[in-house]
């Protein structure tokens, strides 16, 4: 039975990656056709026109949000995979089993987090391309294919959630969690004297507090044996978790970027997109938060009231 769950487990992880494949190309494919198609006038462009359309607002917000996900996604499946190898090969059993726990808790995190990404990217990408991108011709609608199945696989992603609230947090009594979310805080108190991470910093700090809450909020319905409020939440959390734990990946790698002194436009792009994911993809936190405590209720709608 063990090994079936430790198969099962390595198989979530792998549609994680996956997951990441289809967002990579379509990211890659949106930005090159961005940077080549001519339509209109952007605005502040000088020139005659028509410009390409990554000088216009609405395509270059979709182009970061892409970035956005795509690249934080990345870091935090590359963050355990590292703990992969801990588990493996450290020499310290206390220090094995902590990343053991870990693993455990983040496998489905992983797994319907970074699907649930995937479609979102691929599904921009789609319209990045307009028309273009809803046929054949440059597969960007078999790349949205590609990643909505992944959802479906290995226990779908309503699964992992439930599976996440009723047994991950909770495991050697919430400690694997709670060490968890020290080592995000821990990399925002790091960060506090940077003040261009000021607004990434501010806004994952209010998504750690949002998170920490909810956390509590479904340890105490879980020792109360109110399964319904649970199952109402898990998704909603599992989202949170994941837009949580990407923004401190988001934070770590800005502090690198900081700090770094070669290739300096491509480190000042990582910069500005930890900061659009702070301003713009983690108040998102706020809305779910809001959803998780509500515990359900506005699903009181019965089957014959449908």
């Amino acid at each position: 039975m063990q090994a079936m769950f430790t198969m099962m487990n390595s198989s979530r992880v792998g549609v994680a990656v996956q997951s990441l494949g289809a967002a990579e190309v379509s990211f890659q494919n949106a930005l090159a056709y961005a940077k080549d198609r001519r339509q209109g006038r952007a605005p502040g462009v000088e020139g005659k026109g028509p410009d390409p359309i990554i000088h216009h607002p609405d395509v270059r917000k979709n182009l970061l949000t892409m970035k956005a996900l795509v690249e934080g996604a990345r870091a935090l499946y590359i963050d355990s995979a590292m703990a992969l190898d801990v588990r493996a090969r450290h020499p310290d059993a206390a220090v094995r089993n902590e990343a053991e726990e870990e693993l455990a808790l983040l496998t489905p995190v992983l797994k319907a987090f970074i699907s649930e990404c995937a479609m979102e990217v691929t599904e921009l990408g789609i319209g990045i391309f307009g028309g273009h991108g809803y046929v054949h011709e440059h597969g960007m609608e078999h790349l949205y294919r590609d990643a909505r199945i992944v959802p479906l696989y290995e226990g779908t992603n309503a699964i992992q959630a439930l599976d996440l609230v009723h047994r991950k947090i909770n495991q050697s009594e919430g400690r694997a969690l709670q060490r968890y979310l020290g080592r995000i805080e821990a990399e925002m108190h790091s960060a506090c004297g940077e003040p261009q991470l000021a607004e990434l910093t501010g806004a994952l700090s209010a998504g750690m507090a949002r998170l920490r809450v909810a956390s509590s909020q479904l340890r105490s319905w879980s020792e109360a044996g109110e399964h319904a409020r649970l199952a109402a939440a898990a998704s909603d959390y599992l989202r949170l978790f994941g837009l949580v734990a990407t923004g401190g990946m988001w934070l770590r790698m800005a502090r690198v970027a900081l700090s770094a002194k070669e290739d300096a436009a491509y480190l000042q792009g990582k910069i500005k997109t930890a900061t659009y994911f702070g301003s713009c993809l983690l108040p998102e936190t706020a809305q779910l938060a809001l959803r998780i405590g509500q515990g359900g209720e506005a699903l009181g709608i019965t089957a014959e009231e449908f």
